[in-house]
């Protein structure tokens, strides 16, 4: 179920007129800094790696060439304190 709330903030960044083949690293920068506003830093990170396997399962069939995760810094684990 995360895998679906990934893709569709994803969806909702990008043009819906844009092919996948079209996407760039921007497109995926820009995702990641909507949702440094919305959600925890634990979420980010798993909605990264969701896109990122995504787009690699994509090149890896050759639907696309590259990847436009690579060149895009993942976020960064943060140690948070936990508080009980």
């Amino acid at each position: 179920m995360n895998f679906v709330y990934a893709i569709n903030g994803f969806l909702k960044i990008i043009n819906e007129s844009t092919k996948i083949q079209n996407i760039q690293s921007k497109d995926l920068t820009m995702y990641l800094n909507t949702l440094k506003k919305t959600v925890s830093n634990g979420t980010q990170r798993t909605y990264y790696t969701y896109i990122k396997l995504f787009f690699n399962y994509l090149v890896k069939e050759d639907l696309i060439d590259k990847s436009p995760c690579r060149n895009v810094d993942p976020p960064q684990r943060r140690g948070e304190e936990i508080v009980f």
